[in-house]
């Protein structure tokens, strides 16, 4: 059947022409009602559809009752049987399914995700980077410039672009280029407790904390310890304690501090 037209494509039913606008409309007059279209092949039936309940357009797999594609009435967007999205592009996967895959098919090729601001300007972006050696390798960057990466081995790189690089002892992370200043801040409480803590299992027991360096904000003291148990620090006052937390370990009969 040919509307605007007296040559219809031999393969379509239905072949609309126009010079200017050729529309087809499907129009339910009841109230929430579903106008659509049916697409059936022999294994699989697909509507593309108003939702009558909340008037969005779906797609729905009626084989499976499930819906696939959502857009909502105030332009955003649900995949994956998301029916009702909560931002402009809203996806849901099934249990332990990816929900988003990139995907460069040249060869030592890059996959980025890139965050523009509103004027088009590019405020950050992830980016996967492959490469013949596969060294794949994940970075994060702002301001057109990368910030931090993790190489394929999983060494983390901050201000560096080869963690690798460094000692394999010590390069699981790594801050810092060699050039200019650069550094670590633990930002705790007044009364509270900044510090770093060395460990050899994770079973709930003293493996956990085998070695520590730590400032104690409440006492102004910088405390160090091995063994699970302080055994040094260096008070308020600037006085090196070594077994002691005492500053003045003769008054009290303990001559085991400095």
């Amino acid at each position: 059947l040919g509307i605007g037209t007296n040559s219809p494509d031999s393969n379509t039913r239905l072949h609309i022409k126009d010079a200017n606008t050729a529309v087809l409309r499907i129009e339910a007059t009841g109230t929430n009602k579903y106008p659509g279209i049916n697409l059936i092949n022999d294994a699989q039936r697909y509507d593309l559809q108003i939702d009558g309940a909340t008037d969005a357009l779906r797609i729905y797999d009626s084989t499976n009752s499930a819906t696939r594609f959502v857009l909502d009435s105030s332009g955003q967007v649900g995949i994956g049987g998301m029916s009702s999205p909560s931002a402009a592009l809203h996806i849901s996967s099934p249990s332990n399914a990816r929900a988003i895959k990139l995907q460069n098919s040249a060869s030592n090729s890059a996959s980025q995700l890139t965050f523009l601001s509103d004027d088009g300007t590019e405020d950050a972006y992830i980016r996967n980077q492959s490469s013949s050696s596969g060294q794949d390798i994940l970075s994060l960057g702002t301001g057109g410039v990368e910030r931090m990466r993790i190489t394929s081995g999983g060494n983390v790189g901050i201000g560096t672009t080869n963690p690798s690089s460094l000692d394999a002892t010590a390069n699981d992370l790594v801050v810092g280029d060699g050039s200019g200043n650069r550094g670590l801040t633990v930002f705790s409480g007044t009364a509270s407790t900044g510090g770093l803590v060395f460990a050899d299992g994770n079973d709930g027991t003293v493996a956990e904390y085998r070695g520590w360096v730590s400032y104690d904000h409440s006492a102004d003291a910088l405390r160090f310890a091995s063994a699970s148990a302080e055994r040094m620090r260096i008070d308020s006052s600037g006085n090196l304690l070594v077994g002691t937390t005492d500053a003045l370990p003769v008054a009290n009969n303990d001559a085991s501090g400095i």
